[in-house]
């Protein structure tokens, strides 16, 4: 007796679970070298997949390290829609948690800094384009909406959001030098960074909406 046919439900969702598998096992290896690349062969290991399968879902490391990316920049505006929303905020309050929800992300912050020089350079253009393009229409909508009681432009998400990573690159130390802090060093080192880049957030949200 012949087995049924899988619906094409079904084979959809096989195909999302094993994408989902993928990406997981990428993060994992990611997080595991400290913010390096995983190659592709150590990806499929990881996932469980062969290496053909792999690279039936990302044609390079690149393309899988962007797709990362765009899911933890999304979940980034996700999580300060969720936490602000449409309700009055003033710009300490918007700042902190601008702060706390990009700072806690470290996976974030890394894969952002090799975002326009390694990742966006390692795919297609049309990958690239709309990976961008993606980013900026939940920015657009997100900042919108937090400007609409405030004032100023929907751009300080986008802005905001720029900050924090250009505050993070420029104070955040290498890894392998990072190691070397004491846990009271570590500790001190963290609140001096959310305390910087929610300064510079504080000013820039009073400056754009007076």
């Amino acid at each position: 007796m012949s087995q049924p046919k899988r619906s094409r439900a079904q084979s959809e969702a096989e195909k999302s679970e094993r994408r989902m598998r993928i990406l997981a096992a990428a993060l994992d290896l990611f997080e595991a070298r400290n913010g390096g690349l995983a190659p592709m062969a150590e990806v499929a290991a990881r996932a469980g997949v062969a290496k053909g399968t792999l690279y039936l879902y990302f044609r390079t490391q690149e393309e899988i390290y962007l797709a990362l990316l765009e899911e933890h920049f999304h979940a980034w505006i996700d999580r300060i829609e969720l936490r602000l929303g449409d309700r009055p905020a003033d710009p300490a309050e918007i700042a902190a948690e601008i702060a706390e929800s990009g700072l806690a992300d470290l996976s974030l912050l890394r894969l952002a800094t090799l975002g326009p020089g390694t990742l966006e350079r390692g795919v297609e253009p049309t990958l690239a384009l709309r990976f961008r393009r993606g980013i900026e229409r939940h920015l657009e909508i997100a900042g919108a909406g937090l400007t609409k009681t405030l004032g100023g432009p929907a751009s300080l998400l986008r802005d905001s959001l720029a900050l924090v990573l250009g505050l993070w690159q420029s104070l955040e130390p290498p890894p392998a030098v990072g190691a070397l802090y004491s846990p009271a060093e570590a500790d001190a080192h963290r609140d001096r960074l959310r305390a910087a880049v929610e300064a510079a957030l504080v000013a820039l949200w009073r400056g754009a909406t007076g």
